[in-house]
């Protein structure tokens, strides 16, 4: 089992128009690393070519989507 040992933190810009009070202020983000693993799926390959076509119009790798959905 594999483990991300740093942290991260980002700097987001506020979003106009929604409901915090000061929008101009920056968000500050923490990511914090957890413990991973790799696995494999088996994936009808017209459900993959689906997902690739969903992902390419959210302008993200298939990857991605499929950890979005998962987690």
């Amino acid at each position: 089992m594999a483990h991300r040992a740093s942290s991260l933190s980002v700097l987001l810009p506020a979003l106009k128009g929604n409901c915090m009070k000061k929008p101009e202020e920056e968000l500050e983000l923490h990511l914090r690393p957890r413990a991973v693993e790799t696995v494999s799926i088996e994936i009808p390959k017209d459900t993959l070519a689906s997902l690739k076509k969903v992902a390419a119009r959210r302008d993200m790798s298939y990857q991605a989507l499929l950890k979005l959905y998962v987690g």
